[in-house]
This record gives structure tokens, sequence and C-alpha cells, in this order.
């Protein structure tokens, strides 16, 4: 490689470089729901936003083998959308946010119509149902009726939930209504989870705005080895079934408009800590 640079004498170095016979996949074996949410970036960009930005932010998203998913939708996504996501190896997506109570028969009609379509679309076995985010005791009771009415309806439709129950459904009554268990990364039980996949179940796991250092997590003030870690090894260590995460772009809901100068910006990159 020779190196040069005006007014300097060129640099030549020798490189030895050995290619190896292989390409990542497109996507990853775990299974991962990572919101998006993509108003938020819409509502940066004004009037110039378009449809050729929203797939190139898709995109973007792709490329690093998550999904463009939404816990709390209120609607279920675009078929084609999803199918195009899928080609590019996305292998999870949420139907709809199932509420934390008093939505039931709105979810049940809205799959009525929904469920069929992606049945025909061949999406039907990478789909799931979340709702009851971090509930506690009192809602445990309307969780159950809610999944166990979708269960009796739509029986290969994984039910999807964080909520706090450090027993997994055993002493709640959620463990028949209740597929997959996602609790925060501190609260995962590697023998629980082993039961439940005993019973074909799952137990994933999960970082938000918590938890915090000694904890791994993704806030830009720590080390950046945590992402590494957190879908690598310690998945891998611990045998996760799946990674949820709350929220890729919470940070734009503290900045008004996109990156315009640089490299000190008027953009605050902070975490909300």
């Amino acid at each position: 490689i020779d190196i040069t640079a005006e007014g300097c004498s060129p640099i030549s170095l020798p490189l030895k470089v050995q290619v190896w016979d292989f390409v990542l996949p497109d996507g990853t074996h775990l299974q991962n729901a990572f919101t998006y949410h993509q108003a938020q970036i819409g509502g940066i960009h004004g009037n110039r936003w378009n449809p050729e930005m929203a797939q190139g932010y898709q995109d973007l998203i792709l490329d690093h083998r998550l999904g463009i998913d939404h816990l709390y939708r209120r609607e279920p996504p675009d078929i084609g959308m999803i199918q195009r996501a899928v080609g590019k190896g996305m292998n999870a997506f949420n139907l709809m946010f199932a509420g934390s109570g008093g939505r039931k028969q709105a979810v049940l009609d809205t799959l009525k119509d929904y469920v069929p379509r992606i049945r025909r679309a061949g999406l039907l076995d990478l789909a799931y149902l979340y709702g009851f985010d971090e509930i506690r005791a009192d809602k445990f009771e309307a969780a159950r009726d809610l999944f166990e009415s979708v269960k009796r309806l739509y029986p290969e439709i994984p039910t999807m939930t964080t909520a706090a129950d450090p027993s997994f459904g055993t002493e709640s009554g959620l463990r028949s209504a209740v597929d997959i268990w996602v609790p925060l990364t501190p609260h995962y039980d590697l023998a629980a989870a082993e039961e439940l996949r005993r019973e074909g179940k799952q137990m994933w796991w999960y970082v938000c705005l918590v938890p915090v250092a000694p904890y791994a997590n993704w806030f830009i003030e720590y080390p950046t080895i945590e992402s590494r870690l957190l879908m690598g090894a310690m998945s891998y260590k611990y045998r996760v079934d799946g990674f949820l995460y709350y929220l890729i772009n919470n940070g734009w809901e503290r900045n008004k408009k996109v990156i315009s100068c640089g490299p000190y910006t008027e953009w605050n990159p902070g975490s909300c800590q």
C-alpha cells in the first residue's frame, strides 16, 4: 500500500491478507423484538419525509440484523413491509399490542381479519402477540383472560409478556396462557428457562432504561463491548431464546432536527438514565 500526502514523501507498506471463503448470513438465529418508532423519525424530517426515506431507515436497521418491530403498535403491520423485511433477515414480528387490560374485544376483532392474511402470506410462524407490559399481580387475571382467548382461537400464535412474575406463571395462573416469558436480564433464571423449554415454551430476556451498572446495557455512556456481550456471549451462555429491547431510537425524542453540522453538533446523544 502506498500512502501519500501533500508535501510528504510517499510511504510504502507491505500488506498480507487472507480471505476466508464465507459470507455472513442475513439476519441472526437469535430472535429479537426491537421497537422502532418510525413516526419520531418522520417528525424530525418534516415535509421532506417520504417512502424512500422510510425504507432507507428500515434497511439501516435490517442491515444491522435487527427487526423493524414495534411492541406497542395498535394496528398490525403492513404485510408487504413484513415480507420485505423477512427477505432481508427479520425473524420475528409483533402482531399488535394486546394492552394491559380492557382491549380484549378490539384485539380479537383485529386478529380475526389479520391472521388469515398472514397465514396466506406464509408469515404466521414468525408472528407473536405481545402485551401486559411489566404488569404485576393486579393485572394477572386480565392477562390470562385475553391470552387464553387468543390461544383458543389461534393456538399457533405465541403470546409474549414482560410481566413481573418471578414464578413464570406457576403461582400466578399464567403458565398455560403465556408462551414467551421475557424478564429483565438480572431476573433471568436459567433453570426456569430450561423447564419452560421442556414444556414447549420460551424465555427471552430484555434491557431498557434498566438495568444500570454493573449490569450490561446499551447506554451510550457504557463500554461498547457490552452490546457485543449482550447479543453474543451472554445470550449464548444463558441459552436465551430471544432478545427484546425498547427503544432503538429513544434519543430522537429529545432532539427536534437531524444532525446538520459537526463534529460538534447540537444533537443531544445522552441516555435517559
